[in-house]
């Protein structure tokens, strides 16, 4: 089960700029920004994705975890409700 994130949409993407795997590079950068000691990531491996218009895409460079860092269910609640 993945963790539940957020989405983000990207418009006016150069398709030519991005390459055939742009998400190699917003990870590259991602690396780097973090062994700067500049940024620190929730997700290592982000999703960049382009959509039925190439110019167009989704990211997700987001991981939402419990407050104490846990894995999140999506659930308002911890608790289950009783048998009865």
């Amino acid at each position: 089960m993945m963790y539940p994130s957020l989405m983000f949409r990207i418009n006016a993407v150069d398709v030519a700029k991005a390459g055939p795997a742009p998400w190699r590079t917003v990870e590259r950068l991602m690396e780097e920004a973090e062994q700067a000691g500049t940024h620190a990531f929730p997700r290592k491996k982000p999703i960049v994705r382009p959509q039925r218009n190439p110019l167009e895409w989704r990211a997700n460079l987001t991981q939402l975890r419990t407050a104490d860092g846990g894995r999140s269910t999506g659930r308002t609640s911890t608790t289950s409700p009783s048998a009865s």
